[in-house]
């Protein structure tokens, strides 16, 4: 095989690889066709996620989410506070009719409902809830919180075509432009994968003949180029701890770029707010975000109302295990109520922003046009979970490739004939078994010896970290990668010569910057600084710990003051052994955000694509 890069110390052969498959059309095909939805005139509402599994004996059977009741003493076990009409059946007509006037009153334009399969207690809630929802004015969708098993897109469709056959054409159904509105909850994503669900979307529209639209509970640039729009159920781990304009300062970070992401494929972005939030009555240890008397609710919704979003969300109407709810309680009366109507008059009477036009990319469309036909000769496979900018860049760049679920790559145990890329664009946390301890784990470790490609471009900044439980496996170096983990607090950043991880950067390091081998990243610039803000969360490339079987180069290092060497931020390692060769191509994470991103992703392609 050709040595393309035989001058360096490394000898690279798996860049050499002349594999020539062609790329399926479908999961290219699939994405193209979610990217086409496009909407231009969304109305601005004001919704709140209701909850509709609470259940009296007396009235549907037996008692459901509340846990002991008692009514002297105006205590329920499983809620921080006690409703002000006391404990209630979700099914009972005169409750949901109450809860449509109370919105109406607060300006609320409709509810996302709870929603937890065919057949369960929130499904045979809907007919009450929509029926109440028209005698009121209100609209009605659904917050889809599961995907049943077995999990698949195929799964997932089949929900979405019964949710709309069953209910999206019920007049007080949220609709628009024609399409019946959805919302999927994160853990359905996290089940899935965004690109299963482009699968899933695509099929159900397919059986229903009808566009639907689907909101994701996901604020990525990947999630803004699937979904129909994008939204994020609750913001309390972002306001704990914080004053109420600090958090607001907060959640104005974190949806800025999810609102540019949305408005540049012209999806719906939808800004979420809490009053306040308190689990601990549920969870141990749990969360508690202090309502401040209201003011965060405030500072919240002005935060959110800058940004100009489409719909602001409220968390919530009624989850009162959570402490989250604005429906009227004896302890907070019908403040809320009243501070909604206020501010919900507002943002609707608020002139739409006139948004800049997204930046111009670094390079022309003859640049990409070369880059796409080089990478067409490769067949390029995306892991599953892939959230990093650098799938959104792969998709808006028009670059072929299929998507692999865990289980697809257990039972078909691709080669290097078969992808000559795989791409990881997910966090910390995969999948590492489906079907035996490790199986994901082996198959992954036979693609890369029969000659395979693992290229890690990941959206956290320990890839391979955590296995789908949480659990800590740490299996980075069992592809190739020698990273470090954090070091403790207060120590030396690099010890028997070896850089180590760290939080945040220790003190006296002097000016932290990267230097780039430009020979093979030509598009970056020779130096350019460390980030200063963020999450700094730094795990390097520890080049002393590549086994002496590999062969490794670094592209880009981490240095600080007096030229000291911090670690590689691009590295990568060709790995033979008796059974063939193949490679692992490491990045880490905030370079792929950072203002040379494009032109990284642009070279590191390129570099790949090379014979």
């Amino acid at each position: 095989m050709e040595n393309i890069l035989a001058h360096h110390r490394a000898c690279f052969v798996w860049f050499g690889l002349g594999l020539a498959c062609a790329a399926q059309a479908m999961d290219a095909a699939t994405l193209r066709a979610r990217m086409e939805a496009a909407y231009y005139r969304v109305p601005r509402k004001v919704l709140a996620f209701y909850y509709p599994w609470y259940g009296l004996a007396s009235f549907s059977g037996r008692n459901r989410h509340f846990g002991k009741i008692d009514t002297e003493k105006h205590d329920i076990a499983a809620m921080r506070h006690y409703p002000a009409i006391g404990p209630f059946d979700s099914h009972d007509p005169q409750v949901v009719a109450y809860h449509m006037r109370l919105a109406r009153e607060a300006g609320v334009d409709g509810f996302i409902v709870s929603w937890w399969g065919q057949g369960d207690f929130t499904d045979r809630a809907m007919p009450i809830i929509l029926s109440e929802a028209a005698k009121a004015g209100r609209e009605i969708t659904v917050y889809l919180e599961v995907v049943k098993k077995p999990i698949s897109p195929q799964s997932a469709a089949e929900d979405l075509v019964y949710i709309v056959r069953t209910y999206g054409d019920h007049p007080a159904f949220l609709k628009v432009e024609g399409r019946p509105v959805i919302f999927a909850y994160g853990r359905t994503i996290a089940q899935l994968g965004v690109f299963e669900w482009a699968k899933a979307i695509e099929l159900a529209q397919q059986r229903l003949g009808r566009k639907i639209c689907v909101i994701g509970d996901q604020l990525s640039k990947v999630a803004a180029a699937v979904f129909d729009g994008i939204h994020t159920y609750n913001v309390a781990g972002l306001c704990r701890g914080r004053t109420p304009e600090e958090a607001a300062r907060a959640t104005a970070a974190l949806y800025r770029p999810a609102s540019e992401a949305a408005r540049r494929f012209r999806r719906i972005f939808a800004a979420t707010v809490i009053p306040g939030y308190d689990d601990t009555k549920v969870r141990s240890p749990g969360l508690a975000v202090d309502r401040h008397g209201g003011k965060l609710y405030d500072c919240l919704w002005r935060a959110a109302m800058e940004l100009d979003p489409d719909w602001i969300l409220i968390t919530s109407w009624n989850e009162w295990h959570e402490g989250s709810e604005i429906e009227p309680s004896l302890e907070l009366g019908d403040y809320y109520i009243k501070a909604t109507a206020r501010l919900a008059r507002e943002f609707k009477a608020r002139p739409r922003k006139a948004h800049p036009r997204p930046a111009p990319s670094a390079f022309t469309e003859l640049e990409l046009a070369s880059l796409r036909r080089a990478l067409a000769r490769l067949r390029i496979g995306l892991l599953p979970g892939a959230s990093s900018p650098a799938a959104f860049w792969l998709i808006e760049n028009g670059i072929e490739f299929d998507t692999l679920s865990w289980e697809e790559l257990v039972r078909k145990q691709p080669t290097g004939e078969d992808f000559d890329l795989l791409v990881y664009a997910a966090g910390e946390r995969y999948t590492n078994t489906v079907n035996e301890p490790g199986d994901v784990d082996r198959a992954l470790q036979r693609y890369l010896r029969s000659g395979g490609i693992l290229f890690v471009l990941p959206d956290g900044p320990l890839p391979f970290y955590y296995d789908a439980q949480g659990r800590t496996v740490n299996a980075a170096r069992k592809f190739g990668m020698p990273l470090a983990v954090s070091s403790p607090r207060g120590a030396e950043p690099v010890q028997d010569g070896r850089p180590r991880g760290w939080e945040e950067p220790p003190p006296g390091l002097g000016e932290l910057h990267f230097e780039v081998n430009t020979e093979l990243l030509p598009h970056l610039p020779r130096r350019f600084p460390f980030p200063t803000v963020g999450d700094l969360r730094w795990r390097p490339w520890v080049a002393a710990d590549v086994p002496p079987r590999v062969n490794a180069a670094s592209l880009i290092k981490l240095k600080g003051g007096r030229g000291r060497y911090l670690g590689d931020a691009v590295a990568a390692a060709a790995i033979d052994d008796s059974e063939g060769a193949g490679g692992v191509l490491y990045v880490w994470f905030r370079l792929l955000d950072g203002p040379y991103a494009e032109q990284l992703l642009y070279d590191l392609f390129s570099l790949v694509a090379r014979r």
